[in-house]
């Protein structure tokens, strides 16, 4: 008896953290999916992911609202919404932390379609069909090589704000970011009327 319960305090002492991580994730998805049946209408949410502290996106949504006729719900209401994932400087902080989870959780909800995000989350996620082909918007405005993040089909699925004036003049600091769409997860992307002006907004105040 003795050595069980030994063993089980040696197991969660080792595992308490996946195994709570693993819960909330379980349980976020759950409430996400129950959202979106819930309320279908079109929203549009910004997601940002980065080493630096953007979490206030008032500015940018502010700017965005004013400039762009953005789709709405049956209520009148734009549903705009910005958050920010932080990525810890070491990946010991990023299993402490559940980043991935976290990560994982709000790109399964997709209630975030324009994402802002570092190459290596694209990495990650483009062999999984997250990102919206941006070739057009790239060819559109003659973006150079070095800023086209290519998927491994040879299409643009991410554009560099390296240097993006108009979202350091919103105070996020795009220094080694990337914007792109999320895929809808119905595969409709007529849904993501507002992330597409977004974007186009965005890259053509750069």
């Amino acid at each position: 008896m003795d050595n069980s319960k030994n063993s089980f305090k040696n197991f969660w002492d080792y595992n308490k953290r996946k195994v709570i991580a693993g819960f909330f994730l379980i349980a976020f998805i759950i409430f996400a999916i129950t959202q979106c049946n819930i309320n279908p209408e079109q929203k549009f949410g910004i997601l940002c992911i980065s080493e630096t502290n953007n979490t206030d996106g008032t500015q940018l949504m502010a700017e965005l609202k004013e400039n762009i006729d953005f789709d709405k719900t049956e209520e009148g209401k734009q549903n705009l919404e910005y958050e920010h994932i932080y990525i810890p400087p070491t990946k010991a902080d990023m299993v402490t932390l559940g980043t991935n989870e976290t990560i994982q959780a709000r790109l399964l909800s997709g209630d975030a379609s324009l994402l802002i995000l570092d190459s290596e989350t694209i990495y990650y996620y483009e062999a999984k069909g997250t990102f919206k082909d941006l070739t057009e918007v790239a060819d559109k405005y003659n973006i150079p090589a070095e800023d086209r993040y290519l998927a491994t089909d040879g299409s643009v699925c991410a554009i560099s704000v390296d240097s993006n004036s108009f979202l350091k003049d919103c105070s996020i600091e795009s220094e080694g970011l990337y914007v792109a769409i999320r895929y809808p997860l119905n595969g409709n992307t007529e849904d993501y009327t507002n992330a597409d002006a977004a974007l186009d907004y965005i890259i053509s105040n750069k």
